[in-house]
């Protein structure tokens, strides 16, 4: 029978902090609204999303080189707004920041029980949800690096806390949403294994626990793709186009071109990103001295400054625009909280309680402003964009047979929202992909484009800003009828002339009325 001092004594154990920065953060990154335009990668998820709902297999329709769940969850959203009863965009949008919208209560979590402090979990969540970027990006997608930013954050905090086959299952659902998490998480793991304290029989005991957990994962990942007949489909976008063909430059390539994209997507907020990597590391290397005194705090900070290590090395190598930059916010978020909850562990043994005061008082000034000026940035950059994108998209295919044909390159917003599909299954042709087709396809690009004349797609959709050049041979077919918000729309000649001139007058309408908005 419990004693009324029992409950008082239970109810003082509650941490209430983590739903206090789940209820901050959907009202500060909330308040930005869903309605944003699409911008290339999120529209490119979102075109994935109704090929899955329809039982296609991830890679099979759309060829993809990020993780299958990365075209999964866009599945699930698209299934989820059906449910609801809205459009594709919404509904992948919710479930997405349904989802996002927990990493900074996870990881104040996480820094909490990795410094043995709530000032410096209040410190890192602070930090993490006052980075605009994150603000945006939750709200615009389907953005599937923020979502690995997600279970990377979740996954650190379970290694943390040792919940090894957890971890092992989420280590591998990460890398299975984008392959890069693999290299800050794996090497944390291998890390706190081996210096985490314990007999050589419980770290082995952890360690095959972890490794099931991950294989466990990725072979039901694998029996899914081998009964939808899909399995050569799995190899050849989540491994083979990558290894053998991606190119991507990294941060030691442009390093000012990369800093100015930064500068431009964080504001001030850029310097936290390399002074709390920096930190990370170095209360990581401090760890030495704690392991006599604090072993598990010592493996704890261990793990983080070699995640944090590890998401710094792949960036220095492979970084393409700032939505890369989210693999390195983990670190540093969670290094500025420990230099917190170190002077947190200082202050408490010092006489006076002035310097504790200090501390608190400056923790919650920066919670306090993080979330102020969190919060004016997601309602300044409140947009409408996206019913622009939509009216473009119905002007061009309202006005079309519905049985007509559609080829884009890099342009995937039309086709999202319209539900349409392109004849290939090539939509994105950067970073290598034109070489992957090349190798792929009989008789290369020539082959490839000899293919898509014979079809004689109706539509042609181009972007604004460039590769006319990798389809110019088959363009000679075709003439350009108007524009969208960052794409320009081509018809074959051989479209009906009064289709022609209506699709021109709707497209010039939509560019009207986005020009009057």
């Amino acid at each position: 029978m419990n004693r009324p001092g029992d409950a008082r004594a239970w109810w003082r154990s509650v941490d209430p902090l983590p739903l206090v920065w789940l209820v901050a953060t959907v009202v500060v990154w909330g308040a930005r609204g869903f309605s944003s335009a699409l911008y290339r990668d999120a529209a490119f998820y979102l075109y994935a999303g109704p090929q899955v709902a329809a039982a296609k297999a991830p890679y099979e329709e759309v060829m993809n080189r990020a993780g299958p769940y990365a075209n999964l969850l866009p599945g699930v959203g698209v299934e989820l707004a059906r449910l609801l009863g809205t459009t594709d965009v919404l509904g992948v949008r919710l479930l997405f920041f349904a989802l996002v919208v927990t990493t900074p209560a996870v990881i104040y979590l996480t820094a909490r029980d990795a410094f043995r402090s709530r000032l410096a979990g209040c410190a890192a969540a602070a930090t993490l949800l006052g980075f605009h970027v994150m603000a945006r990006l939750s709200t615009s997608g389907p953005e599937s690096k923020l979502l690995m930013v997600t279970g990377l954050c979740v996954t650190l905090l379970l290694l943390v806390r040792r919940r090894w086959l957890l971890a092992g299952v989420a280590t591998a659902l990460v890398t299975l949403t984008w392959q890069p998490a693999f290299f800050s998480l794996a090497p944390a793991a291998a890390v706190v294994l081996l210096i985490g304290g314990g007999s050589l029989r419980d770290r082995a005991s952890a360690a095959a626990r972890y490794g099931v957990g991950g294989l466990l994962t990725l072979g039901v990942t694998v029996g899914g793709f081998a009964l939808a007949g899909a399995t050569q489909a799995f190899v050849e976008g989540f491994w083979a186009a990558n290894a053998g063909y991606t190119t991507q430059p990294g941060i030691v390539d442009r390093p000012m071109l990369v800093w100015n994209g930064l500068e431009r997507a964080f504001g001030w907020g850029v310097w936290l990103i390399p002074a709390g990597s920096l930190a990370m590391l170095a209360l990581g290397v401090s760890g030495v001295w704690l392991r006599r005194t604090a072993p598990r705090r010592a493996a704890d900070q261990a793990l983080l400054a070699v995640s944090t290590l590890g998401g710094l090395v792949w960036s220095a190598f492979s970084f393409n625009k700032s939505p890369d930059s989210v693999l390195l916010l983990p670190g540093a978020v969670l290094g500025l909280g420990g230099m917190v909850g170190l002077l947190a562990h200082w202050v408490r043994r010092t006489s006076s309680p002035y310097p504790r005061r200090v501390l608190v008082g400056a923790t919650a000034g920066w919670v306090a402003f993080s979330i102020v000026t969190g919060l004016l940035f997601t309602v300044s950059v409140r947009s409408t964009a996206l019913d622009g994108q939509q009216a473009a998209s119905d002007a061009l295919y309202d006005n079309l047979p519905e049985d007509s044909t559609t080829f884009t390159v890099e342009v995937p917003q039309p086709l999202a929202l319209s539900r349409r599909k392109s004849i290939s299954r090539y939509v994105l042709f950067a970073g290598g992909m034109v070489d992957y087709i090349e190798a792929q396809t009989p008789g290369g690009m020539t082959g490839y484009l000899d293919g898509l004349i014979a079809a004689a797609p109706d539509v042609v959709l181009l972007p604004i800003d460039g590769r006319y050049r990798l389809v110019a041979r088959l363009m000679t077919d075709y003439g350009r009828v108007g524009f969208g918000p960052a794409w320009r729309v081509f018809l074959h000649d051989d479209v009906d002339p009064g289709v022609r001139e209506a699709v021109a007058d709707a497209l010039e309408a939509a560019q009207a009325a986005r020009t009057a908005g």
